[in-house]
């Protein structure tokens, strides 16, 4: 099922209830994962990895429409520039098949704090990380869980061993908001919708 039929297959699903709505996305998203056996799962660590992932984001949000077209065929930002922005890799016979970037609170702002005022969430000391361009290679796109939950999982054990924040951010399109906080159980900060193009 790709990208299109999904988002026709959730607004139909809008029509039942809640409850039954939500197991049936987990229950599907649990028969549909599956661990690839040849891909490595892994923090960005040389130039040419960083690159490539971000001509992936690139590649895959101009096909999306969520970016204009650039010579550079990058997705590059002023958040992507912070030295506390990492990127999260998945790399299948040396090419980078899946991507997601954290952002950790830090001086400057994020994009979610361009347009989101997250001041209440950081009372007491809290720190957050932002999560944000997860893509999978449009030939991968399929099997998309069997890349987002390693990449999840990844981030999870970073954060405990390293960046040890507080809680995570991102921001949802708000056609999908309903399924990702099924899978994921994500808190709504705010009722605001922003447009997110770079």
């Amino acid at each position: 099922m790709n990208f299109a039929e999904r988002g026709l297959m959730r607004m139909a699903l809008r029509f039942i209830p809640k409850k039954l709505r939500h197991s049936y996305y987990r229950k599907s998203a649990t028969k549909a994962f599956r661990q690839p056996g040849d891909v490595v799962f892994k923090l960005a660590s040389t130039q040419s990895e960083i690159d490539k992932a971000f001509r992936l984001i690139y590649q895959v949000q101009l096909g999306k429409k969520l970016v204009q077209p650039h010579s550079a065929e990058m997705k590059l930002s002023k958040t992507h520039a912070l030295p506390t922005t990492k990127m999260l890799i998945a790399v299948q016979n040396q090419q980078v098949v899946s991507a997601m970037c954290l952002t950790l609170e830090g001086p400057f702002r994020t994009a979610c704090e361009e347009h989101f005022d997250l001041n209440p969430l950081k009372k007491n000391e809290r720190c957050f990380i932002e999560v944000s361009s997860f893509v999978v290679d449009p030939k991968c796109e399929e099997d998309f869980r069997s890349f987002l939950f390693p990449l999840c999982k990844l981030t999870l054990e970073l954060n405990k061993i390293f960046f040890k924040a507080d809680f995570f951010v991102t921001a949802i399109p708000a056609d999908d908001f309903d399924y990702w906080h099924s899978l994921f159980l994500f808190d709504k900060f705010s009722e605001k919708t922003v447009k997110f193009q770079d």
